[in-house]
């Protein structure tokens, strides 16, 4: 396994954060603060607390920040090997056609982390 897990924080007044980028592996992406647009493969998403994205290896994405509030996150890469093989087919399947989703348990789980 090789994953890289990072808690990040930005505040800027440049609307985009990231120009469009991929990566090699999956990006989990957890909001834990902030209002952000996440636009993926020409797709855009907007999301707030308690949203997380997955971007599959290889899909271009790009972030932007939509106001002037700290944008919080934990985001996490890995590879489709660290997917569970009982779960990799419904989860490469839904990151590539619902990659954003709502959970209100996210603050629960992410409430250790620094503010």
């Amino acid at each position: 396994m090789d994953i890289t897990i990072e808690y990040k924080q930005s505040q800027t007044e440049a609307k985009t954060l990231w120009e469009s980028h991929c990566h090699a592996k999956y990006e989990l992406i957890c909001v834990l603060d902030g209002n952000i647009t996440i636009t993926i493969e020409g797709r855009n998403f907007q999301l707030t607390k308690n949203h997380f994205a997955v971007i599959s290896p290889l899909d271009f994405h790009s972030v932007s920040i939509n106001d002037s509030s700290v944008y919080k996150r934990v985001t996490v890469l890995f590879g489709e090997d660290d997917v569970p093989k009982q779960v990799r087919d419904s989860f490469t399947a839904r990151a590539k056609t619902n990659p954003v989703v709502y959970h209100p348990y996210n603050q629960q789980i992410f409430s250790q982390l620094p503010n």
